[in-house]
């Protein structure tokens, strides 16, 4: 008779448990769209409809401080940034309709792994072999035109 209590309260204990507690699972929208446009999109390629077109681009180079200026070396060192805007044409979702749950979604920030496997246009200077590059932060993020 002890041994069929025993039985009985674990039973009740475990079906409190799993009553109070229940496992709820929220999918961040941003997540799962950057996830959807991720899978799309064949990562590290350059995806065109046209193959050998271009692709234009626009790029800003702010300088935000002067740190050294060496005369006698020709060596400036400055701290600024590179920004450039470009369009992908399989890197968008559409914002108007109101029925999809990415509608009011404007824009996604890339985790550090997704902009590592996206193909980027190649960035290069005239005279490079004297130019070096410390990059402290890469950032990049994606709107809903692509």
């Amino acid at each position: 008779m002890m041994i069929q209590l025993r039985l009985f309260l674990t039973i009740m204990i475990i079906r409190i448990h799993a009553a109070v507690d229940p496992v709820i699972t929220n999918v961040d929208p941003k997540h799962e769209l950057l996830t959807e446009i991720a899978g799309r999109y064949r990562l590290a390629a350059r995806h065109l409809r046209e193959t050998q077109s271009s692709l234009p681009f626009e790029l800003q180079f702010p300088i935000h401080d002067i740190i050294k200026i060496d005369g006698a070396t020709n060596e400036i060192v400055i701290r600024a940034t590179i920004r450039m805007d470009y369009q992908f044409e399989f890197l968008h979702w559409d914002s108007n309709d109101t029925r999809s749950r990415y509608h009011d979604i404007d824009e996604i920030v890339l985790t550090k792994s997704t902009l590592q496997s996206l193909w980027l246009p190649d960035l290069r200077f005239l005279d490079d072999e004297s130019i070096s590059f410390n990059i402290e932060r890469e950032s990049a993020k994606i709107n809903r035109d692509g």
